[in-house]
């Protein structure tokens, strides 16, 4: 009796495990393949009743219409004892399709072999993991299409995926990348303290900003990283991702660096130069910036500069003047006095030399003044004026004392002759001194000219091209140091212009290059950009070599013909003609201006004129000036070709005088 409560007490506990269990269970006889039992479950999971199942075999019920498969499934079972489906589908009675595991086993039960199927629904699981897989699918599109290296992190922080910018980065591939934790990475470079604590509290939050890592990493060197993470979370599929984006800030570091280094170096230049600065804004005049020597030339304090307009400064007391000054600045963009009364703070009267430029900075103009005190150029300047009036009154004196000396006439007149020929001795040793003077002058503009063109010039293109592969490496969305870059280029290319120029004034490389004419063509081309004067050139034959003097010479008089016809002439068209004749180099100036007068051309004080004489002169040639009223002015240069530079009568007269006889 006691043997049979046991029996009856397990069968208990087993049947309710039979009907309790959370997987559909069926019990199959081993040898037909007939249902002999099925648990609530399974009842539930495919919709039929218990009814539906009994004396039925396992391919007549409907969820199992495959009845061929099923077949050879319960023929497997019955040779193996074992068979396991991880996924297959099955049909429930109201026609919903479901994915189940199925496991069957084979055992004895009271000397008859049963078939025991454990079917479990995992259509759910399914469902997740198709979800899990999309949601890597939609995070690894959407990463390879940024540009910054980034990496899928699982919640263990392994690496699910990266995108072609980090392997490109930093040098590695997906074999070595994919599966491994971030930590181990590139030999440990990622496992620092502080980001193993970020990433692990953003499995708890949602993201950290701006994490910035300064490393020497073994592939690619000594790199300034940011770093940003989001976690990636989706409360139907329950699974967290984190997605770590990393940014090469190295060229923005060293940009910012270069750019500071720029901005304190032009500032020691502002602050240390020996001329007064004023920055002002050229839409105001408002005064934005002084440095120290103009603080000190005038005697006023920083503060009494800030926020004022340009006339509202006791310096510049005129004030109507002042605001014609820069609408005229405003208009023109370069404004030049060579001689401007101001006044200092404690009362004093100096004379300035005031040059004014506009120029662009990050959008907006700006007007740069430069003042150069002039004051004791100006006394000395007057004080040689008077020592030339004084000479003129003596010599004036002299002349009167001989008239009226009739009685030593004679010798006066054989005086006269001595210094007639002094004064004719000294003027040959002045244009011979002149000529030299000229010709030493010419020497150091050239040098002058070829160290700035090709020193000056080769560092500020030096400088031009780092400065525009810093705005090449500089990523567009940072539009602040995009602009600065490209303000910092617009100042290059003007001082680059600057010393162009400069250097093109001193003396055009073109001239020792590639001969006279081609100088004059870029004169001439110059000359018409900032005159809109038309200017041509006609050379025949079209090559015309000279001597390096006589080229020298006529491009100088050619340059000081147009710098006349510029200030004076009022021309619309230049033709200059260059032709040889016989043995000589003719040169033709040619205007269709006002005319130039008689007394012009007479005239001692034309400096110009005078200058173009001497330097005819001293190649051995003559000039000639000549002008009719409202058709124009011509100036023709003529040089022999077959004579080297004239020398001075006064070396040819000491040859001649024999040596004193002792």
């Amino acid at each position: 009796m006691k043997g049979l409560r046991a029996l009856k007490a397990s069968e208990t506990r087993y049947r309710r495990l039979f009907e309790t269990a959370q997987d559909g269970i069926l019990i199959l006889d081993a040898e037909t393949g007939q249902i002999d039992d099925v648990n609530p479950f399974l009842m539930d999971m495919l919709g039929y009743t218990y009814k539906d199942f009994q004396g039925k075999k396992l391919w007549e019920i409907g969820e199992f219409k495959d009845i061929q498969a099923s077949k050879e499934a319960f023929r497997e079972l019955q040779d193996k004892g074992y068979v396991r489906y991880d996924d297959l589908p099955l049909e429930t009675k109201g026609g919903r399709n479901i994915r189940v595991e199925f496991v069957s086993n084979t055992y004895q039960g009271d000397h008859h072999k049963v078939i025991q199927c454990n079917i479990r629904d995992i259509t759910n699981r399914k469902h997740v993991g198709h979800e899990v897989q999309e949601a890597r699918s939609y995070a690894e599109a959407m990463i390879e299409t940024v540009r910054e290296p980034l990496l899928v992190l699982d919640e263990h922080l392994k690496v699910l995926s990266a995108n072609r910018s980090f392997y490109d980065t930093f040098g590695v591939a997906p074999g070595e990348t994919v599966g491994d934790f971030i930590y181990e990475l590139g030999n440990g470079q990622w496992n620092t303290p502080r980001l193993r604590k970020l990433l692990r509290d953003i499995l708890k939050n949602t993201k950290f900003d701006n994490y910035e890592v300064d490393h020497l990493f073994p592939t690619i060197g000594h790199k300034f990283m940011v770093l940003n993470a989001r976690r990636i979370y989706k409360e139907n599929v329950g699974t967290k991702m984190i997605l770590l984006a990393i940014e090469d800030v190295t060229a923005l570091k060293q940009r910012d660096e270069t750019l500071k280094a720029s901005e304190t170096r032009y500032r020691r230049l502002f602050e240390t130069a020996q001329d007064g600065i004023l920055i002002l804004d050229a839409d105001t005049g408002q005064i934005d910036d002084v440095n120290p020597f103009l603080i000190d030339m005038l005697g006023y304090a920083y503060k009494d500069f800030q926020g004022k307009k340009l006339w509202e400064l006791g310096a510049f007391k005129n004030i109507e003047a002042s605001k014609v000054a820069f609408t005229k600045l405003q208009h023109k963009g370069y404004v030049r006095y060579e001689d401007l009364p101001l006044t200092t703070k404690d009362g004093r009267e100096i004379d300035v030399e005031f040059v004014s430029n506009v120029y662009q900075v990050n959008h907006h103009k700006v007007i740069q003044c430069n003042i150069r005190d002039v004051t004791d150029r100006k006394l000395a300047e007057e004080k040689l004026r008077k020592a030339h009036d004084e000479l003129e009154k003596r010599v004036t004196e002299r002349t009167i004392q001989l008239s009226e000396s009739n009685g030593l006439l004679r010798q006066e007149i054989a005086e006269r002759k001595i210094i007639e020929e002094q004064l004719a001795e000294s003027r040959e040793r002045l244009r011979y001194l002149n000529t030299h003077l000229r010709s030493v002058r010419e020497e150091e503009r050239t040098s002058l000219s070829r160290e700035l063109h090709d020193e000056l010039g080769q560092v500020l293109t030096g400088i031009k091209m780092d400065v525009a592969w810093i705005g090449r490496k500089t990523p567009e969305e940072n539009t602040v140091i995009v602009e600065r870059v490209n303000s910092l280029l617009t100042l290059i290319d003007d001082a680059i212009f600057s010393v162009q120029r400069i250097s093109m004034a001193l003396r055009p490389p073109a001239l020792d290059d590639f001969g006279l004419q081609e100088a004059m063509k870029l004169a001439a081309e110059d000359f018409e950009k900032r005159t809109k004067v038309a200017c041509e050139i006609i050379s025949k034959p079209q090559h015309i070599l000279l001597k390096g003097d006589i080229s020298t010479e006529a491009f100088r008089i050619f340059q000081e013909a147009l710098t006349n016809i510029a200030r004076h002439a009022g021309a619309q068209k230049v033709t200059v003609s260059l032709r040889r004749v016989g043995d000589r180099f003719i040169m033709e100036v040619r205007d269709d201006g006002r005319g130039i007068t008689k007394k012009e051309i007479s005239d001692p004080k034309s400096i110009g004129l005078t200058g173009m004489r001497e330097r005819a002169y001293a190649v051995g040639g003559s000039l000639t000036v000549t002008g009719t009223q409202g058709k124009g002015t011509t100036i023709t240069l003529s040089v022999p070709l077959n004579e080297g530079k004239k020398e001075p009568e006064i070396l040819k007269r000491r040859r001649k005088r024999k040596p004193k006889e002792g």
